[in-house]
């Protein structure tokens, strides 16, 4: 049985809760397949309202 999409104890519960507003950036990038240079800024990803995911991990992905 499905629980309910609204309500206590529904499956909302179980998805990550996004963190509080990133401020704005902007990073130079290198793309290999144009084999040029450019821009990402995040400000510009949520003007046009597109989805981004922030990954952050230890240098080389060893334990902590």
């Amino acid at each position: 049985m499905e629980p309910e999409a609204d309500g206590p104890g529904t499956w909302s519960r179980y998805w990550p809760r996004p963190w509080p507003k990133v401020p704005g950036f902007e990073l130079d990038t290198y793309d290999p397949t144009k084999e040029d240079f450019g821009k990402f800024s995040l400000d510009e990803q949520i003007k046009h309202k597109r989805w981004t995911i922030l990954f952050f991990y230890p240098a080389d992905f060893t334990f902590v």
